[in-house]
């Protein structure tokens, strides 16, 4: 007994020294993410008035152009870094409110065709809207953007040519008994598909499916593991899609259990809450 109570003490002590020493890395992390960043956005913004001066001779614009698209890339890992960390640190709480999804599904799809042209792309961004949606929806209308914004860049990157469609649609129905009231987010391209033996790794940590789309596009695959565990923090879940017919087209779901405000006989409103998980 006495050297299995040493045995349990000197466990709880490595345990304990595993913990603060994952504090501290995800402590360094979050500071050095931060301290870099500040510097990196006084770059990207001299940047951005060289590109948009009238008179910076064309070479030296192009030049400018070129700087500004390595910064943006450089401060998108960083934000994945810092992210990343916070995750690990238990410090992303989801803050729900009453939400338009209407209005944040058209913000997507103006952000969807920044993305398309920062990455010099021809392709198109439609948008499907249920129109059976509720007027609000009680959610992190932040959180939720960030997830689609990192799902809807994913596409642009990847996509040569065609399109990217985001849409939005009404979840009512009954499961085992319970009542599901929610939305469904999907984001769906023609770019390049995920043969079947990768897809297990697609949400894997620094990880993309293919080490040749790594070198050309760049990247650090964090984008669709942060995108999941927000998704998770949310009681929602991001899965892949399989693909239909012949050829390959990637497309993410995120099924989201939401509270809708419901009108009541006597005008009043209610709450109905319920998770799809």
């Amino acid at each position: 007994m006495s050297r299995l109570k040493d045995e349990v003490e000197e466990r709880i002590k490595r345990e304990q020294e595993a913990r603060d020493a994952l504090s501290v890395r995800s402590t360094f992390v979050g500071t050095m993410s931060h301290e870099v960043r500040t510097p990196l956005n006084a770059i990207m913004g001299f940047l951005h008035l060289i590109e948009t001066s009238d008179d910076v001779p064309a070479k030296q614009r192009h030049y400018a152009n070129v700087a500004s698209k390595a910064s943006r890339q450089l401060h998108n890992q960083l934000t994945n870094v810092l992210e990343l960390s916070r995750l690990d640190s238990n410090a992303v709480t989801i803050v729900s409110r009453p939400t338009d999804v209407r209005e944040l599904a058209h913000q997507w799809r103006a952000t969807a065709e920044a993305s398309v042209h920062f990455h010099g792309k021809s392709i198109e961004v439609t948008l499907e809207i249920d129109p059976t949606l509720d007027e609000n929806y009680d959610l992190d209308g932040s959180r939720l953007t960030q997830v689609i914004t990192n799902l809807t860049d994913n596409a642009a990157k990847f996509t040569e040519a065609g399109e990217i469609r985001i849409s939005v649609k009404r979840v009512h129905e009954t499961r085992n008994g319970h009542s599901i009231h929610g939305i469904e987010i999907g984001i769906t391209d023609t770019g390049a598909g995920i043969d079947g033996d990768l897809r297990h790794a697609v949400f894997e940590r620094f990880t993309q499916s293919d080490a040749g789309l790594n070198r050309a596009h760049g990247g650090s695959g964090l984008g669709l593991t942060i995108s999941r565990e927000i998704c998770e923090l949310m009681g929602a879940q991001l899965t892949l899609d399989l693909p239909k017919g012949d050829g390959f087209s990637t497309r993410f779901l995120i099924t989201l259990g939401c509270t809708a405000r419901l009108e009541t006989s006597d005008g009043s409103t209610q709450k109905s809450t319920s998770r799809r998980r």
